[in-house]
C-alpha cells in the first residue's frame, strides 16, 4: 500500500523501488526472462529495464483499471473490464470475439509445460495485449488458443485464485471453502486424484515447491506432500504472531516466504528441497594410467535431482575449467579426449531447477604417460670448429618432455664427462670456460614422469685453438690434483692475490677462498663433488689467471 521494495540478498535486506510513481501503492509487480520489471499502480503501469534503475510510464489510452498482467512467449498480456468477450456459458466455452453475454476475467495463470493459457471468468472481459513487451499494444484480444475448462462443482465455483505449478502441469484451486488441486491435460482441467480440500478453510494463497510438494497458507501453514492425497498441517513459525497468513511463494532456490496478514514477511530457514552432495563411485580417487579418448566417470543418483553438473580441471581449485557439463539427465558422463601425461580434477552437483547440492568431494586422476620423442640438436652445427670457450647449447623441445637431460664430454663415448645435467627445463643450457682447441661431444634426451625418452644424435663442436699463448703465460700458477684435491702454488702472485675460484664449465663457482697477503699455496677438497672439468681462478690486483683441471 505504501511502496514497492525490492531484494538482492534473497529476501534478507530491502530498499524501496518506487521513486517516481504516481502514487505509492502497487497491486501487482511482474518480471520477464529478459529481466524486464512491469509494475502495476491501478490505472498505470511503469517499466524497467535491466540494468537501468530507472522507471518508465507506460502510456496506456483505454485501459482503466489493470487487473492483471501475463506473459507468453513473447506477448504480454493486460486484462481489465472494459471490453467484452464470450467465453461461453458459466466460463467453459471456447473465447469468441464479440460483444455477447461477456465475463470479467478475474485471474490468470499459464502452465509452462503444457502451453496451457487458463482463465477465471466471471462477469465483463477486456485484455490488451504486446507482442514487443508492452512497448506498443493493441486491443482488442486476439485469441491464442481456444480454451475450454471442465465444470467445476457449483458448490465451490467462486474461485478466490488460482496457482498454477512452475515444475509439472498441477493447477491449485483456492476457494472460500477449501482447495483443491486439477491436472491440466489437452486444455481441459481434471481432477488430480482426490485430493483433500482443507475443508472450509478460506484459502490466500498456495506456493508450489520443486518437487510438487504444496502450501497452502490461512489460519497456519499446511503442506500436501507430492504423492499424498491429504493435506497435513505444518504449523506456523515461532517468529510469526499471529497464525493468520496472508501469501506465500517458492523461490527459485526452493525457500518459502510467506506474510502475515497483521504485517512481516518471513523466509524459511532452509530450503523446502535440499539435494544431497553426489558420491563419487569411479575412477578411484588418484587414480593412474587412465585412457585418453572414451574416459568415463559416475556417481550415485539423488532421487530428487533431475540433472547434473560435472566440472574437470587441471588444477585442484577449479580456477580453470577443462570440461563441464550441467545437463547430464544420468548419472555418467564420457569426457571429450584428454592430454596424456596429465593430472585431472573432477566432482559433481545435483542440480532441481534452481535448486543446488553442495559440491562432490574432488577426486584427481592421472592419464597414461607417453614417453618422450627423440630430440633435435639445432646449434653449434654438427662439426663445427672455432667456437668461443663460452657457448650455448640449443635444440628443439618435444612436447611430451617436462626436464631435459643434457650430457657434454671431450669424447664421444662420454666418459670423459665435462657436463651431465638432468634437470633442465629451458630448451638451451650455457657453457663457459672450456678448454681450448678441444672438441667437445653433446647429446640430449627429454624426460617425463614415465621415463626418459630416446638420446638425440650426437653432436660435436671444437673451441678455438690458444692462438700463440705458451704454456708459460700461467707459469706463475700451479695447479696438482691428487687424491680429489686441487693444490695450487701461486708464489710469485703472493703480494697481490685476493682471492681463488673453482667454477664449473658453466661458470658456476662451486667454491671459494679469499687469500691473505704473503699467502703463496692452497688446498681445495673436491671429494663431495662430481667428476668433469673445472676452472681454477686465480683473482689479482693486475687481472685473473685461469687453469682448467679435470676430477675424475
Amino acid at each position: 500500500m505504501n511502496g514497492l521494495y525490492s531484494s538482492t540478498t534473497a529476501g534478507l535486506e530491502w530498499k524501496r523501488e518506487d521513486s517516481g510513481f504516481f502514487r505509492p501503492c502497487v497491486t501487482k509487480v511482474f518480471c520477464l526472462d529478459d529481466g524486464k520489471v512491469f509494475a502495476i499502480n491501478n490505472d498505470r503501469i511503469y517499466r524497467k529495464d535491466k540494468d537501468n534503475g530507472r522507471w518508465y510510464n507506460v502510456n496506456l489510452t483505454d485501459i482503466r483499471t489493470i487487473s492483471g498482467i501475463i506473459h507468453i512467449n513473447d506477448t504480454v498480456y493486460l486484462f481489465n473490464a472494459s471490453n467484452h468477450y464470450s467465453a461461453g456459458e458459466k466460463g467453459a466455452g471456447p473465447f469468441v470475439k464479440k460483444n455477447l453475454l461477456a465475463k470479467t476475467i478475474y485471474n490468470t495463470i499459464y502452465v509452462p509445460l503444457q502451453k496451457t493459457f487458463v482463465m477465471k471468468m466471471m462477469t465483463s472481459a477486456s485484455i490488451a495485449y504486446s507482442k514487443d513487451n508492452l512497448k506498443t499494444y493493441s486491443i482488442p484480444f486476439e485469441i491464442i488458443k481456444e480454451t475450454y475448462l471442465n465444470e467445476v462443482t457449483v458448490e465451490y465455483a467462486y474461485f478466490l485464485f488460482l496457482r498454477s505449478s512452475p515444475y509439472s502441469s498441477r493447477v491449485y484451486c483456492g476457494t472460500q471453502s477449501g482447495v483443491f488441486a486439477l491436472d491440466t491435460k489437452d486444455n481441459y482441467f481434471v481432477p488430480a486424484r482426490n485430493d483433500g480440500w482443507l475443508d472450509k478453510k478460506f484459502i490466500f494463497d498456495v506456493a508450489i515447491n520443486q518437487i510438487d510438494n504444496a502450501y497452502a497458507v490461512t489460519d497456519g501453514l499446511y503442506i500436501l506432500p507430492a504423492g499424498k492425497t491429504t493435506w497435513e498441517q505444518a504449523g506456523t513459525p515461532p517468529q510469526i504472531a499471529s497464525p493468520m497468513l496472508l501469501t506465500a511463494v517458492v523461490d527459485v532456490h526452493s525457500y518459502l516466504y510467506t506474510s502475515s496478514i497483521y504485517g512481516g514477511l518471513f523466509r524459511t530457514v532452509v530450503p523446502t528441497v535440499i539435494l544431497e552432495k553426489p558420491l563419487l563411485k569411479v575412477p578411484a580417487d588418484n587414480a593412474q594410467q587412465l585412457p585418453l579418448i572414451d574416459m568415463g566417470v559416475s556417481w550415485n543418483a539423488d532421487k530428487k535431482s533431475a540433472l547434473y553438473h560435472v566440472q574437470v580441471s587441471k588444477t585442484s581449485d577449479f580456477s580453470t575449467i577443462f570440461y563441464q557439463d550441467s545437463s547430464i539427465t544420468t548419472t555418467s558422463t564420457f569426457f571429450p579426449t584428454l592430454d596424456n601425461n596429465s593430472t585431472y580434477y573432477w566432482r559433481v552437483q545435483s542440480r532441481l531447477f534452481g535448486v543446488r547440492s553442495p559440491w562432490s568431494e574432488i577426486r584427481s586422476f592421472s592419464t597414461v604417460t607417453v614417453y618422450p620423442s627423440k630430440v633435435t640438436l639445432r646449434q653449434p652445427a654438427n662439426k663445427e670448429i672455432n667456437r668461443p670457450v663460452t657457448v650455448s647449447l640449443l635444440w628443439n623441445p618435444t612436447t611430451e618432455a617436462d626436464s631435459f637431460d643434457v650430457h657434454v664430454a671431450s669424447d664421444n663415448a662420454f666418459t670423459m664427462t665435462a657436463l651431465r645435467d638432468s634437470m633442465i627445463a629451458k630448451r638451451e643450457i650455457q657453457l663457459s670456460n672450456l678448454q681450448q682447441g678441444t672438441e667437445y661431444f653433446w647429446r640430449v634426451r627429454g624426460k617425463n614422469r614415465a621415463g626418459y625418452g630416446p638420446w638425440s644424435d650426437v653432436w660435436s663442436f671444437t673451441t678455438q685453438s690458444p692462438s700463440g699463448i705458451s704454456e708459460d703465460d700461467n707459469s706463475g700458477m700451479s695447479v696438482t690434483v691428487h687424491n680429489n684435491h686441487v693444490i695450487l702454488h701461486y708464489g710469485a702472485y703472493s703480494q697481490s692475490v685476493k682471492g681463488i675460484r673453482i667454477t664449473d664449465i658453466r661458470g658456476k663457482t662451486v667454491l671459494s677462498q679469499t687469500i691473505e697477503q704473503g699467502q703463496s699455496s692452497s688446498d681445495f677438497d673436491m671429494s663431495g663433488m662430481s667428476k668433469g672439468y673445472y676452472v681454477v681462478i686465480l683473482d689479482t690486483h693486475t687481472g685473473s689467471i685461469s687453469r682448467n683441471v679435470i676430477m675424475e
